[in-house]
């Protein structure tokens, strides 16, 4: 909130916060320390007005009534207003001094515990039972207490021991027949003399001067305010408006002269920190015009340089690409040629089974027909013929039908391989194909390599894609997982159903990929037997297929010894 204020009212409210903090201060501080000092000063005052009283009581014992009492006829007692020969005690004459003090404000007592019998009626109220006993224990000190009395009035408190400080005095109370108490001893406690001081007039003065100061600091703070908003008008915010001026100039005038002659203008005869804004504007907006300068003509020859890297780029990427391309078709190209060459081997047993069979069939028609001829045929030679012949017949059969099998299968993959065009494809068959084409690459191999695929998905796609895809994957396992089929190991091909998508899972239980390996498994030319041929391509090429021609999501993991686990999502029809 602060931050959205204008500079003038950021410099005003921490003055004001500040002004008005010291005015609760004041109004706080000022009665609290007035009371204080009040008190403060009318304990030293009491305690000045019992030393006063004492003195004066000593005087008159040492001086007066031991001088009358020993000289006269006179005595001492409390009674002695009704008595002509009789004096006041030197306690009676406190007690009677006190009550004739003019001073409405200010108390004298003076009582004990053991009075004389004319004041025996009087009781201690709580304060003056605490200031005994306080004072017993510790006559040098004395005993404070503020409150307020019935009148509403603070009173302060004040109880000083009165003690025996003569022997005059101690034998005078052990000797007196009214004394109620004969047995004391030079510096006992015999009473508490209690000066008693009402301080409402300080406190009110206190108040009174905190309400003073705190006008006096809300003025000085209208006066401030005041102040600081002229300063800032003249001083500040008539230049800054000068200088929002100028900067809005130099947006219509780019000549730099003419920006030189408005600076000019605005900052003459100051010598400020507004003008060396004035004097850094223009110092900046100088350099940001040769600047500006050295960029255009900077810009335009890295435009030009950028035309001649981009038809580079583009021709480089395009040789790329058809690298790539030739790169990929061969590829293709290689897996059809080891698969031509697996099924030209695997057709070879069939065929030579069959080559076998019809031979054996035409032999035994020339040795029937020729015993025809000779008229030596016998029942038993036909028959033996005819059994022959369906056993070869049958072999011919099985043999043929297994060629015509493996040829399907390799026509329908190889088809699929160099045709784009997408085909709904029953998924669990489809697969089957594909590893009947590839059998012959790892038939006499430990590896076997195991179908799960549920019945009844059914993909439209580009077949030859996903044949390209489950072919680079049997023969990246079995040549790096397998040790190029030398281990055992077992491959399983799976798939299920998804509510929009298949997801596919090939895994294998071979040597796994290293942590060091596995960041580039689908980088391009990335490969672990350069040295023996290997192009780099094979699992690049897999993870191009999934994206760009199925429209798949790969995922790979792999650890060492534990195998790969490769999971393809593909959608019903791409």
């Amino acid at each position: 909130m602060l931050s959205n204020l204008s500079l003038v009212w950021k410099l005003i409210l921490p003055v004001c916060l500040t002004f008005l903090a010291l005015v609760a201060a004041a109004f706080i501080y000022i009665p609290q320390a007035l009371k204080e000092h009040a008190i403060t000063e009318a304990q030293h005052n009491a305690e000045e007005t019992a030393a006063r009283f004492k003195a004066l009581r000593a005087y008159y014992t040492d001086h007066v009534l031991s001088k009358v009492l020993s000289e006269t006829d006179l005595s001492a007692d409390t009674e002695h207003k009704q008595h002509p020969n009789v004096i006041p005690l030197p306690a009676t004459m406190i007690h009677e001094l006190s009550e004739i003090q003019p001073n409405e404000h200010s108390k004298v007592r003076l009582y004990s515990p053991y009075p004389f019998p004319n004041r025996q009626n009087r009781g201690l109220d709580t304060f003056e039972n605490k200031a005994w006993d306080y004072l017993i224990d510790q006559p040098d000190k004395s005993y404070k207490q503020v409150s307020a009395n019935p009148q509403g009035q603070t009173v302060v408190r004040i109880a000083i021991a009165d003690t025996l400080a003569s022997e005059t005095c101690v034998n005078c109370h052990n000797s007196h027949p009214r004394s109620p108490k004969k047995d004391w001893s030079l510096g006992d406690v015999r009473g508490v003399l209690e000066i008693t001081n009402i301080i409402d007039d300080s406190i009110v003065a206190g108040q009174l001067l905190a309400w003073k100061i705190s006008l006096f600091i809300c003025l000085a703070i209208v006066f401030v305010v005041f102040l600081i908003l002229i300063i800032h008008r003249q001083l500040i915010q008539k230049p800054i408006s000068a200088l929002v001026q100028v900067i809005e100039q130099s947006g219509q005038h780019p000549n730099l002269h003419e920006l030189e002659k408005a600076y000019r203008l605005h900052t003459r005869s100051r010598n400020d920190e507004i003008s060396y804004l004035f004097q850094a504007f223009q110092e900046q907006q100088t350099q940001l015009f040769m600047h500006q300068e050295e960029i255009n003509e900077y810009q335009q020859r890295l435009e030009n340089r950028v035309v001649e890297n981009t038809k580079e780029l583009s021709e480089t990427k395009q040789q790329l690409s058809d690298a790539l391309r030739d790169l990929i078709q061969t590829e293709k190209l290689e897996t059809l040629g080891r698969m031509v060459s697996s099924i030209g081997h695997e057709i070879s047993t069939p065929l030579g089974v069959a080559n076998t069979a019809s031979t054996f069939l035409a032999d035994g028609t020339d040795n029937i027909r020729n015993s025809l001829k000779k008229n030596e045929l016998k029942q038993s030679d036909l028959e033996m013929y005819l059994d022959d012949n369906e056993e070869a017949a049958q072999l011919l059969q099985k043999n043929l039908d297994r060629t015509q099998e493996l040829i399907q299968a390799f026509k329908q993959v190889a088809v699929d391989q160099i045709s784009e065009q997408p085909r709904t494809i029953h998924l669990k068959h489809y697969i089957d194909e594909i590893l009947l084409s590839l059998k012959p690459s790892y038939k006499n191999t430990p590896v076997k390599i195991g179908n799960a695929t549920e019945l009844g998905i059914e993909l439209t796609l580009e077949a030859g894609a996903l044949a390209q895809i489950i072919t680079n994957l049997i023969t990246n396992s079995i040549i790096h997982g397998f040790d190029e089929g030398k281990q055992e190991g077992e491959i399983i091909i799976d798939a299920h159903l998804n509510e929009d998508s298949v997801t596919l899972t090939y895994q294998d239980n071979g040597k796994g990929i290293s942590p060091e390996d596995f960041p580039h498994v689908f980088e391009q030319f990335f490969t672990t037997r350069k040295e023996q041929g290997g192009s780099g391509i094979g699992m690049y090429l897999i993870k191009e297929l999934v994206h760009e021609k199925l429209g798949g999501e790969l995922h790979l993991d792999s650890s060492p010894g534990q195998g790969i686990h490769v999971e393809i999502q593909l959608p019903f029809k791409v």
